[in-house]
């Protein structure tokens, strides 16, 4: 599976009104929720769906998505049918830049994601700790994982 991190904003500008922002947030849910995402119970900002496999995190009229390229390509054709929407940038090759909220992410190829996370563990004395549940995954509630 091909991962595609996608950044994109709103073409038209949301400005001069005081609803303006809440109008955006309660439009693209609604979009999302009809495509089967759900937004995380820790952040109400990012959405996940489990069945395409991506992540959209929303901050004020920008997306950023991660995911599937086939899942991202189709997501986006659909709901730039219904909003106006710009792409930004597009990390699948290394070394290219991308904007988001002021910020500029580039690719810097593809980590070891589990020697990297093994890596910070270490460093901090973790290494050996049990996991527990986070909030928001749907796995049992943190009050009552075992640590």
């Amino acid at each position: 599976m091909t991962r595609v991190l996608y950044s994109g904003d709103l073409r038209k500008a949301l400005y001069g009104l005081r609803t303006a922002p809440r109008a955006w947030q309660d439009r693209l849910a609604e979009l999302l929720h009809t495509h089967h995402f759900q937004h995380m119970q820790s952040e109400a900002n990012v959405y996940d769906s489990l069945a395409l496999k991506v992540i959209i995190l929303v901050y004020a009229d920008g997306l950023m998505v991660a995911g599937d390229r086939s899942a991202i390509n189709s997501l986006m054709a659909t709901l730039t049918q219904s909003l106006l929407l710009k792409r930004t940038g597009d990390l699948t090759i290394d070394g290219v830049g991308a904007e988001f909220v002021g910020r500029t992410c580039t690719r810097q190829g593809d980590a070891d994601s589990n020697k990297y996370l093994q890596g910070i563990l270490d460093s901090y004395g973790l290494a050996t700790c049990k996991p527990a549940a986070t909030t928001g995954t749907g796995a049992q509630s943190s009050k009552t994982a075992t640590v």
